[in-house]
């Protein structure tokens, strides 16, 4: 009798084992970090224009030889996910947190985040401001529109700005004025970003150090594919439509990884 008692308790003891929730990867990937420790790494966008340093009021030629300088240059970043391509692993690392990256303040350049321990090999954003956020009103924060990055007359948010001049240019004081927004059907311009990182390498987040990402941003991709933009014809975009959705499409592309610390 002893010995059946015995291997009916241990019977029921794996069964009840077997019913528990594993901690694993599925937590990761439904973006739950209750039960995880997180620990810190920095995501850093640089400006550029092809390989050089962006700097305001620098004359840079695109792609269709059109020079111009740059006053602003500045855009949202939200819905940031860390991924392990081999294992299916997703981290929702910032869930409907946007963060403005203006090339006028190197602080906001340098976004600090949390995940939880382990490597990962490609990161996906949103560039852009969610559709629900377009149409809550004014918010704080980095959405403030003490930011100039929002549109009071169309209730909407400006997803990514940018300003200078070029002698191409019919506006007065040759300027030029990409103020990119949009969120209703058909007029988006937020767009997703899914980037690997370069050569092989992983992001390891770990209890060790800080670990860092640097992406850089080319504001000539702003100009083409796949969609032409010169500034002889189009020097200024300030509403939803059609242009503006094409301007999303091109700067869609203009993020790539350069280098990853661990």
């Amino acid at each position: 009798m002893k010995i059946f008692i015995s291997a009916a308790v241990v019977s029921l003891v794996l069964l009840f084992a077997s019913c528990q929730p594993e901690l694993s990867s599925n937590d990761v990937s439904n973006g739950d970090s209750t039960q995880l420790p997180t620990y810190k790494f920095v995501l850093s966008f640089k400006g550029k224009v092809d390989n050089a340093d962006l700097a305001f009021n620098q004359t840079y030629q695109n792609t269709f030889g059109e020079p111009y300088t740059l006053t602003t240059f500045k855009y949202y970043i939200g819905d940031i996910q860390l991924l392990n391509t081999s294992s299916g692993k997703v981290y929702n690392v910032s869930n409907k947190t946007f963060y403005l990256v203006d090339a006028s303040d190197s602080a906001s350049s340098n976004i600090t985040l949390k995940a939880p321990v382990g490597t990962y090999d490609a990161i996906n954003f949103t560039i852009g401001v969610d559709s629900i956020y377009n149409v809550s009103g004014a918010q704080s924060g980095d959405l403030d529109p003490a930011k100039g990055m929002f549109w009071t007359w169309n209730t909407g948010y400006i997803m990514a700005k940018m300003e200078g001049a070029s002698p191409l240019s019919d506006l007065p004081n040759n300027r030029i004025q990409f103020h990119i927004g949009g969120f209703k059907t058909g007029e988006s311009v937020v767009r997703n970003i899914s980037l690997a990182l370069p050569d092989g390498r992983t992001l390891a987040i770990s209890s060790q150090g800080d670990s860092k990402v640097v992406i850089n941003a080319d504001a000539n991709k702003w100009f083409y594919n796949p969609h032409d933009i010169r500034i002889a014809d189009t020097a200024v975009c300030m509403t939803p439509g059609v242009l503006a959705t094409s301007i999303a499409d091109n700067y869609a592309k203009m993020f790539s990884v350069v280098s990853v610390t661990n």
